[in-house]
């Protein structure tokens, strides 16, 4: 985004405030939305590059704002406190959140499919494909290429447009079993190591089982901590 574009937005948002006679409610604005560069598509996403947003950053300085950065999902720690040294202080986030949360879920299904008897299993990744399937309002018009691209997308796209599907009451329906699936068994740790839902050999409990819950929101605040730090920096 460039310097321009946002001296345009400014301008042409303030003049329409004050044809509306709403002088007062401009003074309360706080921050405006830019592009800093960053983006992210299916399967990629582009890293934020400091020296490109050099001058963007630098703007802001001349005005009683802050920046809000789109898209900064998937960016790395050290992106984030550069977003945040260069005065983009508000970092819009979703996706890579509601992927965390999908990311956990698949894995407990995938360990649902080792521990639980088959006529019990929540059949959790069917139900919200065919879910998905049935009604692609949220995603059809978003995915191309072969059937295998898009049943892949559907699941794993990094825009995560499988997140407007776990309201569904037949997919709340295979989440709540999953849920209680796994919840009256203890997971074994090497298991949950298998699937990625501890890191470390010492994280493996020797007694006490986690549950699913906690494993999915503790998959979520990996992702929010990256901002709590960026946001920390100084």
């Amino acid at each position: 985004m460039r310097v321009q574009d946002v001296e345009n937005t400014l301008a042409i948002t303030e003049q329409l405030f004050k044809e509306k006679g709403l002088d007062s409610a401009w003074t309360r604005v706080i921050a405006v939305v830019v592009q800093p560069g960053i983006d992210y598509g299916d399967n990629f996403f582009v890293h934020y590059d400091r020296n490109l947003a050099h001058d963007l950053s630098r703007f802001i300085e001349t005005q009683p704002l802050i920046y809000e950065a789109h898209s900064t999902d998937y960016q790395s720690p050290k992106a984030l406190s550069g977003l945040i040294e260069d005065h983009f202080a508000i970092l819009k986030v979703g996706p890579a959140l509601t992927s965390a949360f999908r990311e956990a879920v698949f894995s407990l299904a995938l360990i649902e499919n080792e521990l639980i008897p088959k006529k019990l299993q929540s059949n959790l990744v069917t139900v919200i494909n065919k879910d998905m399937i049935k009604n692609p309002k949220y995603w059809g018009k978003y995915f191309k290429g072969s059937n295998l691209e898009v049943t892949l997308a559907r699941k794993y796209s990094l825009s995560d447009r499988i997140r407007y599907y776990w309201m569904d009451s037949s997919v709340q329906n295979s989440l709540n079993r999953l849920i209680l699936n796994l919840t009256d068994i203890q997971i074994p740790g090497q298991v949950l190591h298998q699937y990625g839902l501890i890191e470390t050999d010492e994280a493996i409990p020797s007694k006490n089982s986690i549950s699913p819950q906690a494993i999915i929101i503790n998959r979520i605040d990996e992702v929010l901590q990256k901002y709590r730090v960026a946001c920390q920096s100084e």
